[in-house]
Order: structure tokens, then sequence, then C-alpha cells
């Protein structure tokens, strides 16, 4: 047991390793950088008040780029270790399916916080400069974005057994960034259809319950407002919904895994 758990954290540390040694992560984080900087450095040029804008753009600046990274260095984990054949070593040792699963599940995500913190860290360094306060619920914010990463990558890893990487890349970043658009328009249409074709609302329905709400972890608007923390029955709720969600992401993984011939 202990063997497998020290071949389990090295496959985790090795998939971390082997994204940080990529470029994606220091180009977007200058990136961000210069895209924050710039709103950062607003009131030396005699314009002020403009904190929220700041924390808003800012905010946008940091999702995008953690989610980008996130889906793109996630997408390329199965697809490459099967196209280069290192797959075959692994499975060798003897580490099962699932167990390689997990730990390219854990190196993925804990790759998606590293950057997450890098991305916060510059942005709490330009809110600092730009003199505006972020307060406890930019913490939540933080944890929860965690949480949302963490359906991410299990989202990814899943479509990538089914999918060519490219196809996993465009459909999951459609999915990351538009599925809060697409629920809100079936949740418009089932109320449409309600009374006039009742089974073709019903089925809109359960797409819309099956529907992956990324919105729900998303507490920018809420930091840009300086709102008070959110209660800790509704973290706790949230957070029930995106490890059940990860969960399930997983066993389908594996169970398509465990079927896939490589």
């Amino acid at each position: 047991m202990s063997g497998k758990l020290i071949t389990l954290r090295g496959l985790v540390w090795a998939t971390l390793l082997e994204s940080i040694r990529r470029k994606d992560l220091y180009v977007l984080l200058i990136l961000s950088l210069a895209l924050m900087g710039g709103t950062g450095f607003i009131q030396f040029f005699g314009v002020s008040g403009l904190e929220q804008f700041l924390k808003d753009i800012s905010l946008f600046v940091v999702n995008v780029c953690v989610l980008v990274l996130c889906v793109t260095a996630t997408a390329r984990q199965l697809p490459r270790e099967i196209e280069m054949r290192t797959l075959f070593p692994l499975l060798a040792k003897p580490m099962s399916r699932a167990e390689y699963l997990v730990g390219k599940f854990f190196g993925s995500l804990l790759l998606a916080v590293v950057a997450l913190a890098l991305f916060a860290a510059e942005f709490a360094l330009i809110a600092h400069i730009g003199g505006a306060s972020l307060g406890w619920i930019f913490a939540q914010a933080l944890y929860l974005r965690i949480l949302s990463l963490s359906v991410v990558v299990a989202m990814v890893l899943c479509l990538s057994l089914v999918l060519t990487h490219s196809a996993n890349v465009v459909i999951s970043l459609m999915l990351v960034f538009g599925a809060s658009l697409f629920s809100r328009s079936i949740n418009l249409v089932y109320f449409e259809l309600e009374e006039t074709s009742p089974l073709v609302g019903k089925a809109l329905l359960w797409v819309y319950y099956f529907t992956p709400h990324f919105d729900l972890f998303d507490l920018s608007e809420k930091v840009v407002f300086d709102w008070p923390p959110v209660s800790w029955a509704t973290l706790g709720a949230l957070s029930l919904y995106g490890l059940a969600y990860t969960l399930v992401l997983l066993v389908v993984a594996q169970l398509i895994f465990r079927r896939k011939s490589i």
C-alpha cells in the first residue's frame, strides 16, 4: 500500500513539474500582470475612485487566465502520455488505471491551484497599489474557485478519453465560459414551454440540472462591491455540489478509461 502511495505521489508531482516546465504559466503570468497593472496605475494619472473598476477587470483577467491554463494543461495529459507511450511503464508498476487517473487529476488540480495562487497574489498586489480593499469575501472567492477547478479538471479528463485534444479544448472552454449563459437560456425556454410542451419542458429541465453551473462558484461581483462573507451554510452546500460533481465525472472517466483500448 505504501509503495502505491509513493508511486501515486510521484505521478502527481511529475504531472505538476512537467506542466510548470512549459511556458504557458509564465506567459499568462506576464500577460495578466500587464493587464492588471495597467488598471492598477490609473490613479497615478490623476484618476481616482475607480477601485471597483480595478477589481472587476483584474478578477476577470485572473479567472480567464487560470481557467484557460487549467483546461489546456489538463487536456494534454492523457493524449500525450498515450502518444509518447509513457503510460505503459506506469501501468506495469503495477498501477491500476484508476490510480493513474487519480494521479493525473490531482497533478492537474495542483497546477491549477498553484497558478490561481500566483494570479491571486498579483491581483492582491495590484489592488493594494490601486488603493482597493479586499475583505474575507476574497478568501471565500478563492476557495470556491478551487472547487470549480476540481470540476473543470475532472470534466476535461473525462472528455479527453472520448475526444481529440483540439476538440476537447474547444468544447471544454465553451462549457466553462458558456455554461452559465446556456443554463439561463434553458431556464427561460423551459418557462415558455412549461404549459404548451410539458414533455420538452421536462427534458430541458433535466438538461438544466445536469449542466455544470460554474457561475455558482464565482464570487467576483461580490468581491468587487465589498459584500460581507457568504454564510457557512452556502459554502457547505457549494462544497457538496462541487465535490459530488467532481466525483461523478471521475467515476465516469474511470468507466470509460477501463474499457478504452490503448
